[in-house]
Parts: C-alpha cells; structure tokens; sequence
C-alpha cells in the first residue's frame, strides 16, 4: 500500500474519516484509507473519544464495574420507589447498610466504583463535546461496553439523595480528589448532552426517576461560552490552551472570529480575548464574582483577568450578607454596572465603597484544613476579638464570630442559632481536647458527623482570611488582603456580595483582590452608604 500524502482541507465543513479495511487473519497490521468527507452531506461515521494513558502499567484490576453501576442504579430507583426516601434526603456512613437497594458499604464495587471515576478520560477537556454532541454513546472499558449516559444517570441520582463514601473512602488522597473530579465532570457530561438535545439511551429514564426533580437537568440550553469555559477549570488538557479551544464547538454564542483556535496565541492572551468577550455580553459580574481570589496583585496583567488554569485548592463560597432593601438598589440593573473599557482594559463597575480593612487574622497556608490549622487560626481569631480596639461592643450576638468564621454557610443551607451554636461549641471542645464538656445527649457517631460538617464548612473559607474592619464589623476577605484595602459592593447586585480592592499608588486605579463576606446583623449597617450615589470604581 502505498505511503499516505497529506491534502489539505478545501472548506470548514470538511473532515478526514478513516475507513478501515478488514483483516484476513488476526494480528494484521491495521490498514485503510484517509477520505474527505463534507459535513453538510451528513456522512455517517463512528468517532473515538481517547485519553493516553502512562506509558507503563502499574496494576491490573479485574472487578464487574458495569455490573456494579447497573446494580447501583436500579437500587436507587427502588429507594426512590420501594423505601421511601425522597431528593434530599442524605444516606449517610451510619444509615448506608439499612437500605436493602444499594451494595452494602463493604461491597469490592464501591472501590471500583471509585477508580474508574477517577480515570483521566473523565477530565479529558475534549470529552465534553466528545460526548455531548453524537447522536449514540458506547463507553468501552477493557473487554466490556456499556450505554455511556449509566455513569452521568448515577452521578445525578448521587447529587439528589446523597451518599457519604462515595468518593472518600480511597486511601490515597490524590485518587480521592481525581475521583471526586470525576464525579463532578461524569454529571456535567450528561448535562452538556441533554442541553445539546441528545436524549437517546439510558438518559432518557431521567424523567422518570427521582432526580426529575432536578430542574437544571431539564433546564434551558445555556451552552454559553461563560458556563463552558468555567467548567473546564476542572478538567486536563497537556496544552492549557485547549481549555478554552476544546469547549469552542458547543458554544451557542460565539460570534467573535477572535476567538477562533489559534495557537499562535499565548494562554493569557486568550484568557484576555475569552474575558472580553463575555463582559460584552453583560456578564462582568459573573466572572467577578467567580474571581474568589486574584493572585496578580503585581505586574502588567490585569488584576481582573481570571485564570482558569491556577486556581485554589478550595472555593470561597459564603452566605448572603443580612441587608435590607434600600433606595437605588434595583435588582433589575444587575448587569448593568460593569463595563470593560476595551482598549485599556480597565474595569467600570458602578458600586460603593462600604468599609475598610483594619485588623487582619493569620492566613492559612496548608491546602486542605487540619485539626491542628484550625485549632490554631481560631485560637487567634478569639485572642483578636478580646484585644481589638474597632470592634462593635454589643453589637454582636455570642455566635456572630464563628458564623462570621465559615461565611455563614454550611452544606445544609440556612443556620439555625440554637442548632449550630451547639455544634459549634462541642466543635471547639472537641478540638481543645475538653470531651468531657460536650453537650449532651450527644452520641459519639452525632459528635463525628457534626465535627465533619462544620471541617468542611471552614474548608470553604481556608482560603481567606479573618478581619476586623474600620467600621467594626467582622469579616471574610481574600489570603491576599491587606490593612487598608476597600470593600466594596456592586450596584444592583441582588446576593449583595461583598468584594476587597486595593488602590494602586499614585493612580486612581483599584487592583482587584477577590471575594468577602462582611457579618451583618441588622442589615442596616452601610444604609447611609447604600442610599447615596453609587461611585465608579476603576480595576486594572
């Protein structure tokens, strides 16, 4: 056969298909030949989503996943249908082995369960369009096939009725946090398939089972380029640029020809051009406030230009500050107040500057909160609070600093005082050692759950840190803060976020600095501020 020559492409519409020959004996070298074909003709083709491994095999696995993800679906559906548990409800480590649907917690598929999940294939950026877009899916693993939608139909049915263990029983960390990536990326897949109309397979049971309830699954097909490229800050790609160029083909409001693959171009260019775009659609204060934190306080970039390939470990996420309606804050404007100056690249955001940085707390530096981190960081949030010298007197009720601590957000939603406030304080005897003061009743298995539930909850503000601010209210503000800096709030915004800036000397320029949660009480605390004349604030 003769050598392959290289022809270019004649049009956008065409591709190569690879029509493989048949083998006359087994162990023939592969052969076949390289066509043209026109996608407006719709040609019928089979494509192949891959992902290379490493290049030396370290074990080998011989367990029925399929069987197993077959079994764990029906059993879901008989817990919907025959045991009555509702969306919502959380199967926890202590309650698992009651149910008689779902393997038991000591079943070998919930390993595998976990080291398939955590595979590279899952956070592969191209797989997004790879399995979202054909009309059939075929998942092969090894020896076995399977309807590819199983996976995705699972990790949807564990974001409605939740299970402790499902991603947190590895002994190794780093195949726990690849799992728990992939459990977030197998649902987005589906999702991402069910907003580009394709409903075919085992998918289309979604309607009929417990998380038809879910109404994000169904809801309408927001492919925009925003919601992509956020996405993929999770995925892998060797080169860091197809995490914008490997999302380009599913986007449904793409009009810029800038933003067409060009590998000429470096990342942060790119970010730039993917940025721009999506403020001139109106969205600056979705990619501010997705900019937890920024660590380009120096140098000749933006301060505002989000990476998605350098992010924190975990995301600052908090509740919505106490507040109440005032003048000149009409929810209707909430896009309205940022605009991107495009040949300067500065941002405008029409806000108000509520208060100033003062007292700072210590910054954790580990990436994942230990007991021993956040006995110490809490032990010097209490000394700061006795000592401070801009601190409210009375102005705070005994549970303010520790509601103020973890964002005043926990995985359950609203807090209750008198429930947390417990949980709370057996919290701190618990990590002072002082077992003997915890609350009763108060079972040993009750004490864990709660001890695990606040850890978490503190995990989402490990990257912040604890501040006092000049007018004496306590806050949340971004690791990099510093006495000082401002905190604003955007005109119109209606979750009320809070936001740290930093004036740039000699310039009337703000460095962007990220997200804060101020803890207020009476949500009156900036009304004077609030019902004046919004002020434009530059970031650079």
């Amino acid at each position: 056969m003769a050598p392959y020559s290289y022809r270019p492409l004649e049009r956008r519409s065409e591709i190569r298909v690879l029509h493989l020959s048949p083998a006359l004996e087994d162990y023939e070298p592969l052969c076949g030949t390289l066509v043209h074909v026109d996608l407006d003709s719709q040609p019928y083709y089979k494509t192949l989503s891959y992902t290379w491994g490493e290049p030396d095999f370290t074990c080998t696995i011989k367990l029925d996943v399929p069987g197993f993800l077959k079994e764990l679906y029906n059993g879901y559906v008989s817990l919907y249908n025959d045991e009555g548990v509702r969306p919502g409800d959380h199967i926890s480590n202590t309650t698992h082995d009651s149910y008689i649907s779902i393997p038991k917690r000591d079943h070998p598929g919930w390993v595998a369960f976990r080291l398939f999940i955590s595979r590279p294939w899952f956070r592969r950026v191209w797989v997004i369009q790879e399995f979202a877009l054909p009309r059939l899916v075929t998942m092969v693993c090894g020896d076995w096939t399977m309807d590819a939608t199983v996976p995705g139909m699972i990790m949807m049915l564990f974001n409605v009725i939740p299970i402790s263990h499902v991603v947190a029983d590895l002994d190794d960390p780093i195949v726990n946090e690849l799992a728990h990536r992939g459990l977030i990326l197998v649902q987005a897949h589906l999702r991402w398939r069910l907003r580009c109309g394709n409903k075919t397979g085992l998918a289309t049971k979604i309607f009929d089972s417990p998380s038809a309830t879910d109404t994000s699954i169904i809801a309408p097909t927001d492919r925009s380029l925003h919601n992509l490229v956020t996405m993929t800050s999770i995925c892998d790609s060797s080169d860091p640029r197809d995490r914008f160029y490997g999302v380009l083909g599913l986007c449904t409001d793409l009009d810029d020809p800038g933003l067409e693959a060009d590998y000429a171009k470096e990342v942060e260019e790119i970010e730039l051009d993917v940025l721009k775009n999506i403020f001139k659609r109106g969205h600056g204060l979705r990619i501010l406030e997705s900019l937890w934190w920024s660590s380009r306080t120096t140098g000749p970039s933006p301060s505002w230009l989000r990476s998605w390939t350098k992010q924190p470990a975990y995301e600052f996420t908090c509740g919505i500050r106490a507040r109440n309606n005032f003048r000149n804050r009409s929810t209707a404007s909430y896009i309205q107040p940022i605009r991107l100056e495009d040949a300067s690249n500065v941002v405008l955001i029409k806000g108000y500057v509520l208060d100033i940085v003062e007292e700072l707390g210590m910054e954790r530096s580990s990436d994942c909160p230990s007991e021993t981190t956040v006995e110490t960081v809490l032990r010097q949030i209490e000394a700061m609070i006795e000592g401070s010298l801009f601190l409210r007197n009375g102005h705070y009720p005994p549970d303010a600093w520790w509601r103020t601590v973890i964002g005043n957000k926990v995985d359950k939603g609203s807090l209750e005082s008198a429930e947390y406030s417990t949980k709370y304080r057996n919290f701190r005897n618990i990590l002072n050692d002082q077992v003997d003061n915890v609350e009763t009743p108060y079972n040993d298995m009750q004490k864990l759950k709660d001890f695990d539930e606040l850890m978490l909850s503190l995990a989402r503000t490990d990257d912040a840190r604890f501040c006092i601010t000049r007018s004496g209210l306590m806050a949340m503000v971004p690791r990099y803060a510093k006495t000082g800096d401002a905190i604003i709030t955007v005109f119109g915004d209606p979750n009320y976020q809070t936001f740290v800036v930093r004036k740039r000397a000699n310039s009337d320029c703000h460095i962007w600095i990220g997200k804060a949660y101020i803890h207020c009480i009476s949500g009156v605390e900036y009304r004077d501020i609030e019902e004046g004349e919004p002020c434009e604030i530059k970031i650079c």
